[in-house]
C-alpha cells in the first residue's frame, strides 16, 4: 500500500467541501476576500498586507498537499463555524476504535 501523507488527505477533503458546498470560482474569491477583510483573522487593513495575504493563503489552499492550520484557515474562509472530525480505525481481527474531534472556528 503507497504512504497516504495527512496533508494530502487534508487538501483533498478541503476540495471535497468545495464541491459538496457548491461554491463557484467566484464565490470562493467573495469568500476569501471577506476573510481578508475580517480584522478578527490579524491582516492589516493596509492593501499591500492584504494582496499579500490572498496570494499566499490562495497558493496554500489551492495546494496538492496542506497543513492542519491551513486547512483550518480554509474552513475559516468557507465561513464554516464548527467542525467534527471521526477516525475509525479496523486492526488485523477487525477491533474499531473511534475518535472524535470537535471544535469551533470563531
Amino acid at each position: 500500500m503507497d504512504d497516504i501523507h495527512p496533508e494530502v488527505i487534508l487538501s483533498q477533503q478541503f476540495r471535497q467541501l468545495l464541491l459538496n458546498l457548491h461554491i463557484d470560482e467566484k464565490r470562493y474569491m467573495q469568500l476569501l476576500d471577506e476573510y481578508i477583510a475580517d480584522p478578527a483573522n490579524g491582516i492589516p487593513n493596509v492593501p499591500m498586507a492584504q494582496m499579500h495575504a490572498r496570494t499566499t493563503l490562495g497558493h496554500a489552499l489551492a495546494s496538492p498537499a496542506m497543513s492542519w492550520l491551513t486547512f483550518c484557515k480554509g474552513l475559516k474562509v468557507l465561513q464554516i463555524k464548527m467542525a467534527r472530525f471521526s477516525l475509525t480505525t479496523l486492526d488485523s481481527v477487525n477491533l474499531h476504535c473511534r475518535t472524535s474531534i470537535e471544535f469551533r472556528l470563531e
